[in-house]
């Protein structure tokens, strides 16, 4: 089974059609970043992949800059050269930005790709440390108590082996293009004391339908994107 970055490296020619097959959840969260950020700012997006949607959501917020942060040098190649961008390739887990920014955004599970707790907890930390005081970060995780995507039956296999804490419970394998890697899924509460601790508040939570991108007051019916204030 790859580790993250070769599955991402792996699957870089068909990334842009992988993603348009959950273009109304993509295009759902990217508005909801737009609605809720100042705008002519500087704006980073870490684990951006081919920076697509990096690019959407820097002109809906008519950003200063834009800064993209990936780990897999093969998405990072398919940044088209006109956008006017700073790229950097390297592991969210080992961030050491000079800048900082207004708005950061980590979007799409990419924390669901670390490893383990300790690793999400570092990267959380640096995620923190690169946005200003004041500033703004929006993440999103998976949720493995989705019923709208999951199908009740699986949720309640997975509410047992939390409730059990069976080893390896939140872990899934996934395949795209003939390559397949792990992918941690979160329950919809578990990152909120990581992002607490590493110096954010959690100003509002979207649960967001994985399918059809519609909005849902119940957490059992959409993936969660978390909009983080960094305390001064």
């Amino acid at each position: 089974m790859n580790s993250s970055k070769d599955y991402y490296d792996s699957i870089a020619q068909d990334y842009s059609a992988i993603s348009a097959k959950r273009k109304p959840f993509l295009d759902q969260v990217n508005a909801l970043i737009v609605a809720n950020s100042p705008k002519r700012l500087d704006y980073a997006d870490i684990g951006a992949g081919d920076g697509a949607r990096s690019h959407v959501i820097a002109q809906g917020l008519q950003a200063r800059t834009c800064t993209l942060i990936d780990e897999s040098a093969e998405l990072l190649d398919k940044v088209p050269s006109d956008l006017k961008t700073a790229i950097i390739q390297g592991s969210i887990t080992e961030l050491d930005l000079d800048d900082r920014f207004d708005v950061v955004t980590c979007l799409w599970n990419v924390l669901g790709h670390l490893p383990d707790l300790e690793q999400r907890d570092e990267a959380v930390r640096r995620i923190a440390r690169s946005v200003r005081p004041g500033g703004l970060a929006f993440v999103d995780v998976n949720n493995r108590y989705n019923i709208q995507e999951y199908g009740l039956e699986n949720v309640m296999r997975n509410v047992e082996a939390d409730a059990r804490m069976r080893d390896g419970r939140g872990w899934y394998p996934i395949a795209q293009s003939n390559s397949e890697t792990k992918v941690y899924i979160h329950g919809p509460f578990e990152l909120d004391p990581i992002l607490e601790r590493s110096g954010f508040e959690i100003v509002r939570r979207f649960h967001v339908d994985y399918l059809n991108g519609e909005l849902h007051l119940e957490f059992w019916k959409g993936q969660v994107l978390y909009m983080l204030g960094k305390r001064n």
